[in-house]
C-alpha cells in the first residue's frame, strides 16, 4: 500500500534557554506493519543522552495519544518495562545518568493483534527531582492505513546556540560548544575577523557537541563565531585570541 508522511518531525517540550535535558540519537518516529500477519511485532529502540549539566535521575512515560482497539504496547527504560498495555503509564524507577553519558535501555514494542489502524504513543524523559525538565517525543505505528499513515505531530522550529567557549581567552586550542533542538542537516560554524572576513568555517551534524579550534593558526584580536543553519543565523559570541 502507498505510505505517505506529511512530514516528521519532534514533537518535544522543553526550554531551550536551559537547553533540553535528553538528546535522542538514532529515534525514528514511524513504523508500519501488515494486518495480515496477527503475531508481528513491531519494535524499536534508540540511544537517549543526557544533556543535563549535572548527574540526573531520569524517568520515562508513556502516554497514549491515539490507540487502535485491541492493539498493545510494552516500553522499557533502564532495568524495568512495563507491562503489555493499552494506557498510559509512567516507569517508577528512575535511571541515574552523568551528563553526556549514553544509554542504550530504552525500548518499545507494539502488537497489533491483525487489527489495522494508526496509534500514536508519546514518551517522556524528565528530572524524577524536577518533572518540568522534560522533552517528549511521538512514535507512530501504522498498520494498514486506508489512505496512508499521517504523520500530523506539530513540528518544532529549529532551535540552536553556541554553549560555551573556553578558553576565553584562546592561546593556542578554543573548544566551542554547540547545541540544537533536532539533528542538524546543514549546519555551519563560522569564525569571522573583526573585518567581517571569514576565516574558518567548521560543518556540523551532531545536535549536541564540541568543536576543538585551533587558534595558534590565527593572529591575535578578537573573532565572532557564528552558529547557522540552512543559511539561518542563530548565534554569534565573540572569541578572543592573545598569543
Amino acid at each position: 500500500m502507498k505510505k505517505s508522511i506529511l512530514f516528521s518531525a519532534f514533537a518535544l517540550l522543553f526550554s531551550f534557554v536551559n537547553a533540553q535535558i535528553v538528546v535522542l540519537e538514532g529515534e525514528n518516529n514511524v513504523l508500519y506493519g501488515t494486518s495480515s500477519n496477527a503475531s508481528e511485532e513491531l519494535d524499536l529502540g534508540w540511544d537517549v543522552v543526557c544533556n543535563a549539566p549535572q548527574s540526573t535521575d531520569m524517568k520515562c512515560s508513556a502516554t497514549v495519544l491515539q490507540l487502535v482497539a485491541g492493539a498493545k504496547y510494552q516500553y522499557c527504560w533502564g532495568d524495568a518495562c512495563s507491562p503489555w498495555i493499552s494506557a498510559n503509564n509512567a516507569l517508577p524507577d528512575p535511571v541515574t545518568m552523568a551528563t553526556q553519558e549514553t544509554n542504550s535501555s530504552f525500548h518499545v514494542k507494539y502488537r497489533h493483534y491483525g487489527n489495522a489502524g494508526q496509534t500514536v504513543i508519546r514518551f517522556c524523559w524528565y528530572d524524577a527531582n524536577n518533572p518540568a525538565d522534560i522533552l517528549c517525543y511521538d512514535v507512530n505505528f501504522c498498520v494498514d492505513v486506508e489512505g496512508g499513515c499521517v504523520i500530523s505531530v506539530k513540528e518544532t522550529a529549529m532551535e540552536a546556540a553556541i554553549a560555551q567557549i573556553s578558553p576565553n581567552p584562546a592561546n593556542d586550542i578554543a573548544v566551542i560548544g554547540y547545541e540544537f533542538n533536532a539533528r542538524p542537516s546543514n549546519a555551519v560554524l563560522s569564525i569571522y575577523n573583526m573585518v567581517g572576513e571569514l576565516v574558518d568555517s567548521y560543518t556540523i551534524s551532531q545536535r549536541v557537541g564540541q568543536l576543538r579550534i585551533n587558534t595558534k593558526a590565527l593572529e591575535s584580536g578578537i573573532y565572532f563565531c557564528t552558529l547557522t543553519h540552512e543559511g539561518k543565523k542563530f548565534e554569534t559570541k565573540r572569541l578572543v585570541v592573545h598569543h
